[in-house]
């Protein structure tokens, strides 16, 4: 099992394979910025596949008593490692036990885009918080900015009205198709050519 895996968490298998194979294509002493980190299962995959070098800055909240509410499965979220529904979570600690050994890691506490970012050039930005608006579109406009020219953008969960609404709107912007990876909700631009599926 992918020990990402042992994190709770949202994404599965086949994502986090995606997540490993972006990490991948972030030179040395690259950034990453993750917003929307939750308890770590996609931050670890960041850091764990991308080189050394490259600083992964996990941004989020971090309430400490987080109350899930949703309607799956409890077999298929003790399956997948889901959060349960109806249960309260501390997602700071969870994230810090999560992640503590891994030193290339930054975090940053609050509500992006509200917060201090050190205003370090991004390679590779990846958007997984509110999956509404206004608040994914002010931080896809706060971070564009940031982005290198051979930079990536990409986010999950690209089923949701407000994601789709800013994909399309993206694609306007950079003038090319967004790739929607295999099997998953992953979503991805490339600023210097499409990413193969």
């Amino acid at each position: 099992m992918n020990s990402d895996l042992n994190c709770l968490g949202w994404l599965l298998p086949q994502e986090l394979d995606v997540i490993a194979s972006l990490a991948k294509k972030v030179p040395a002493n690259g950034v990453i910025v993750e917003v929307g980190s939750m308890m770590g299962r996609s931050s670890r995959c960041w850091a764990t596949n991308c080189d050394p070098t490259v600083t992964v800055v996990c941004i989020d909240i971090f309430y400490e008593k987080y109350l899930v509410d949703h309607n799956i499965d409890t077999d298929h979220c003790i399956k997948n490692n889901f959060p349960l529904s109806n249960t309260v979570y501390d997602l700071k600690t969870e994230f810090v036990k999560n992640t503590q050994d891994l030193s290339n890691i930054v975090t940053i506490t609050g509500e992006s885009p509200d917060i201090d970012y050190p205003g370090w050039p991004i390679d590779l930005f990846f958007l997984d918080a509110s999956h509404t608006n206004p608040n994914d579109w002010q931080n896809i406009e706060y971070f564009l900015p940031l982005l290198k020219p051979q930079s990536i953008i990409s986010g999950h969960d690209c089923d949701l009205p407000d994601v789709k609404h800013n994909i399309k709107r993206l694609e306007n912007y950079f003038n090319r198709p967004v790739c929607i990876h295999n099997n998953t909700s992953i979503w991805s631009f490339s600023l210097t050519a499409e990413i193969v599926k």
